[in-house]
């Protein structure tokens, strides 16, 4: 498979200049009266697909891909601590027909929708929720670059964790901090560790999207929510009631777990719901890129305000 790569703002693969092959391609097919049945961007895609790419758009995110193989390991953990953490972008141009001016629009809709539907400095979150490729990452980076905020890329945020001195002016209110988290399976070659997989690859192979893919593993509840004796993200939506938090899943199922694991209770006789509901989170507003549309799922919080809940307290925890 060739790698792409961009001569003077060309985008190239090997000795292809690629929009000189999307011109041929337009060629190949016409209508009766003589006009290019695909459009140049269409043309773009077919010609990258034919090169080893998902898109035309996927292919200029490649050459962008430095050449690593001649890093150590350290310098490459130290590129990932600088991406780890980012303060978002707007919609970049070239980006797939599938991504319009219509899905633009929708989604913005959607996303305001979720926003207006938390209530501050309760525990709640927006989910962005859908299969790779959905869109979750180029809507959460819009989403952050107009409104401010961080964008946490959890797959290498235990290299590089945000603290609130560093980054107070970008939590202004309406900001949003965002966990994207990756979605995409993981492939059975890719379960025995990063450390072998890293070693196995031939020098050439070792680039810096190379390194992200191996290190990266799906996740199914919300980065840092994982402890029931220190609660860091809990205390951090409880603390920023300005800011929302936003993070992306694969599934809806993997939104309900996000918002069920670590169930905390404070067992104080018949009020124990009622103590424990602030301790939990209480609903997920969610964006779904797969079905385009905005929905809000009750989490255990909510259920122990009305008095809903079932756990029993011999599953006590925190």
């Amino acid at each position: 498979m060739p790698s792409f790569f961009l001569k003077n703002d060309a985008l190239w693969a090997r000795d292809v200049d690629v929009k000189r092959l999307a011109r041929v391609i337009r060629k190949l097919q016409l209508t009766p009266d003589g006009k290019p049945v695909l459009s140049m961007p269409e043309a773009l895609d077919v010609a990258c697909v034919a090169l080893g790419a998902r898109d035309h758009f996927d292919a200029l995110r490649r050459s962008r891909d430095p050449d690593v193989t001649n890093w150590t390991e350290e310098q490459v953990r130290a590129e990932m601590k600088r991406r780890a953490i980012s303060f978002g972008q707007p919609f970049p141009r070239g980006l797939p027909q599938r991504f319009g001016a219509d899905w633009k629009s929708s989604v913005q809709v959607l996303f305001s929708d979720a926003l207006n539907a938390r209530v501050p400095g309760q525990l709640e979150f927006v989910a962005l929720i859908g299969g790779a490729g959905s869109g979750k990452t180029l809507l959460a980076e819009h989403e952050c670059a107009n409104r401010g905020g961080v964008v946490i890329d959890t797959a290498f945020a235990w290299m590089a964790t945000p603290n609130d001195s560093m980054f107070l002016e970008h939590f202004r209110d309406g900001a949003i901090l965002v966990q994207d988290q990756s979605t995409a399976l993981m492939p059975d070659d890719k379960r025995s560790g990063f450390g072998p997989l890293w070693e196995q690859l031939p020098v050439a192979q070792r680039t810096l999207k190379h390194y992200e893919d191996l290190r990266r593993r799906p996740r199914h509840m919300l980065f840092g929510d994982d402890n029931a004796f220190n609660d860091p993200v809990r205390n951090w939506v409880r603390e920023h009631p300005a800011v929302a938090l936003v993070s992306s899943f694969a599934t809806r199922e993997d939104v309900i777990n996000a918002l069920h694991v670590g169930v905390r209770i404070k067992p104080v006789g018949e009020q124990w719901q009622t103590a424990s509901a602030p301790l939990n989170w209480r609903v997920a507003h969610v964006v779904d890129l797969d079905a385009m549309r905005f929905y809000s799922v009750e989490g255990p919080g909510l259920a122990m305000e009305q008095g809903r809940h079932n756990v029993p307290l011999s599953a006590a925890a925190g």
